[in-house]
């Protein structure tokens, strides 16, 4: 067997020993680099939220006496959207984000609008929480690209200062053009929801929405024959609800923005009436007054302004 030459002899161990440095550097490296990327499969963590400590908007409503399913769904919306993270640019949607309004979703039947009455539906009572988001944002300063009014005056909110979202196209949507981050936090609880927004700036060019109810509509009288009555008797079953024509306008960086004219229909009052009294004899009951019943509240045309204080 031939020998190696005496030099090969004393190189090769060196050899050996860089190769197995080569290797340990690859291995260390390789280790190194998995390290900074989560494994296959797995979804990579959010970036951590900027520090907010700036108060942009705020809007409280109130959701007392107000059925159990209704409740239930109103803080199932807000929990949703409490904590929202809106980049600069981006663009928000209610329907998106809270939604779908169904039974799978984890909303439960309450009393919705339809047209001019009430009829059950599942998700009932989150169009509170896109209105009372609806003006945080606008104090805050955010674009809105999308808003619906109702088609009746809501009872936690001026007229025009609601925002309807509802399956088939009614959303609302809003544009973070503030050049920051902002964070939205919603809470209901013990009957009252607050919605506000926070940024790492102050606000730059804060909003204010100003309305004018140009009219007052009257509810009609429907009047129904109840037999069961005392001759004589009427009650008011239903007091009605009155309509409204509301001009809407935005304040912002000293411009007089006009924003659309609100229309809210009327809603008629139902009185239950007895037979005719006898000639002599003494009514049972007479009309029982209560919110419109038989009249406006107002003198007609009536015409006023009414202005969001501004959240500093």
């Amino acid at each position: 067997m031939h020998r190696l030459p005496r030099f090969l002899r004393a190189a090769f161990p060196r050899f050996w020993l860089l190769v197995l440095f080569a290797g340990l550097s690859f291995f260390f490296l390789y280790s190194s680099a998995r390290q900074g990327r989560p494994a296959a499969g797995t979804v990579p963590p959010h970036p951590p939220a900027p520090p907010v400590r700036f108060l942009l908007g705020e809007e409280t409503t109130r959701y007392t006496s107000t059925p159990a399913g209704r409740v239930h769904n109103l803080q199932l919306a807000a929990g949703r959207l409490n904590g929202l993270l809106l980049p600069p640019e981006a663009v928000f949607s209610f329907d998106a984000k809270i939604g779908p309004y169904t039974e799978g979703h984890g909303y439960h039947s309450a009393p919705t609008i339809d047209g001019n009455k009430f009829i059950p539906g599942v998700g009932g009572g989150v169009c509170q929480v896109a209105g009372t988001l609806y003006d945080a944002a606008l104090v805050a300063g955010l674009k809105v690209l999308e808003r619906h009014p109702h088609t009746l005056a809501v009872g936690y909110l001026p007229p025009g200062f609601d925002a309807m979202v509802a399956p088939g196209g009614l959303d609302l949507r809003l544009a973070n053009d503030t050049g920051h981050p902002v964070v939205i936090l919603a809470q209901g609880r013990d009957g009252t929801l607050t919605v506000s927004l926070w940024g790492t700036h102050p606000p730059s060019t804060p909003g204010r929405l100003e309305t004018r109810i140009l009219k007052v509509i009257p509810p009609t009288i429907r009047t129904i024959p109840d037999p069961s009555l005392p001759p004589g008797t009427r009650i008011t079953e239903n007091p009605g609800q009155p309509g409204y024509v509301v001009e809407r306008w935005l304040l912002r960086a000293g411009h007089r923005l006009p924003l659309s004219t609100d229309h809210y229909l009327s809603r008629p009052a139902l009185i239950l009436e007895g037979p005719p009294a006898a000639v002599g004899e003494v009514p049972g009951s007479p009309l029982t007054q209560v919110y419109f019943a038989d009249r406006p509240p107002f003198p007609m045309p009536l015409t006023f302004s009414w202005q969001r204080p501004h959240t500093p």
